[in-house]
């Protein structure tokens, strides 16, 4: 009998509607300042969630069946603590996906991930040169910091691949991009849409491509952000429970008796 992939078990559990994916924003703070990131400048001014009480969320998260946890950010590894949330995930036995601009990974950080096999490292590449990264983050060293990331990612034996987001400022730069991630042996994928950002602002709009405005229709994601409110998307955080007042049980039985459809406001 051919065995299941981990998409299809995820999709199969998605339907039945159990929390088997949930996205778990560890910070938002970042070392860099991308014109076209959905994270607001309000989310970046609140207080990270101190790490026992990340360590409850996750608890809950493995009680309820949970299979797969994305760590996002901001930059994840700005966490000084990023080690310790991820060796207490791993006891957990759960497939762990972390999102990352790869500019501040070092090989002690490397060797931590490398431990446990069930891992996946999305490095974000949003340019082919220092001066696209000057432009989109302000800062004309982060090319060579991620660079060095990935090749330090790649040396490590790392599971990974590549990801950007085109916009204007960086488009003359995707078939540079793909050569770079051919050099490295690995996949990028190019989204092509941006997304509004978390206060719902939409003024970054003007770097998009893509020149009319789409909605896209879900049931919306299991996503917890740095403060520890369970909401239906990263973007729209408007409508939440808070974990720091609520069991994660009673809100996701909550949550998921209403059946939320999410019209997602991306460009």
């Amino acid at each position: 009998m051919r065995e299941e992939s981990l998409k299809e078990i995820l999709q199969k559990f998605w339907k039945m509607r159990k929390p088997v994916s949930a996205m778990l924003e560890v910070t938002t703070r970042c070392n860099l300042k991308c014109q076209f990131c959905y994270v607001s400048e309000r989310e970046k001014k609140e207080k990270d969630l101190p790490l026992g009480k990340i360590f409850r969320i996750i608890d809950q998260l493995a009680e309820a069946g949970c299979l797969e946890i994305l760590l996002l950010g901001g930059e994840p590894f700005i966490r000084k603590d990023f080690p310790e949330i991820y060796k207490y995930l791993s006891r957990k036995g759960m497939f762990i996906h972390i999102y990352s601009n790869g500019t501040l990974l070092n090989r002690k950080i490397l060797k931590t991930i490398k431990a446990y096999p069930f891992h996946y490292l999305r490095i974000s590449l949003y340019g082919a040169k220092p001066q696209t990264y000057k432009h989109l983050s302000g800062n004309p060293r982060a090319y060579n910091m991620a660079i060095r990331g990935i090749k330090f990612a790649k040396e490590e034996g790392i599971n990974l691949g590549l990801y950007t987001v085109l916009n204007k400022i960086n488009q003359q730069d995707a078939s540079r991009m793909k050569k770079i991630a051919r050099q490295f042996g690995l996949g990028i994928y190019l989204q092509k849409h941006l997304t509004a950002k978390s206060d719902g602002s939409v003024k970054h709009y003007k770097l998009s491509i893509v020149k009319r405005p789409k909605r896209y229709l879900c049931h919306g994601c299991l996503f917890i952000d740095h403060t520890g409110k369970l909401t239906s998307c990263p973007v729209l955080r408007s409508s939440y429970y808070d974990l720091n007042c609520f069991s994660f049980e009673s809100a996701w039985r909550e949550r998921r008796d209403k059946k939320l459809k999410i019209k997602c406001p991306v460009h």
